[in-house]
């Protein structure tokens, strides 16, 4: 689920939710919030901040499953949306994470860094009630 709260000429708060689990062996559920902030600086480019917590509930209790439970990420990153026409666009985002894995029942942590970058094209469909779209999002 990724709502949006509040959108204004230069300000978005939104956020990712959900769940997210191991069908093929159902050992561990998955928790995750992640809520963040945008603000344009100029047309087409958006800087981002947010905190992702995500916690891992394991149900077998086994070593080599997932071993660490809770996951505090920050984050940051910067959004370009280029148009290509009318309809269509290109969305280039690169984001920094810094992950903070804790173990609940040992109390041993892990920190890592990361980069990611992600391309991602955007097709918008004329609906048949006016002020309405479909759009297709190929990343």
């Amino acid at each position: 689920m990724n709502p949006r709260w509040y959108n204004s000429g230069h300000l978005k708060v939104t956020g990712q939710f959900g769940i997210r689990q191991d069908f093929s062996q159902k050992q561990w559920t998955q928790y995750v919030a992640k809520p963040a902030v945008a603000y344009s600086l100029l047309d087409g480019f958006d800087v981002s901040a947010g905190l992702g917590v995500h916690y891992t509930d394991n149900i077998n209790e086994q070593p080599d499953s997932i071993t660490y439970d809770l996951a505090i990420i920050p984050f940051q990153g910067l959004n370009y949306v280029q148009p290509l026409t009318v309809n269509w666009r290109m969305n280039y985002t690169l984001r920094f994470e810094e992950k903070f894995d804790r173990n609940n029942q040992t109390g041993e942590s892990l920190n890592s860094f990361r980069r990611r970058f992600r391309l991602r094209t955007l097709y918008q469909f004329d609906a048949y009630r006016k002020g309405r779209y479909y759009r297709a999002m190929l990343s």
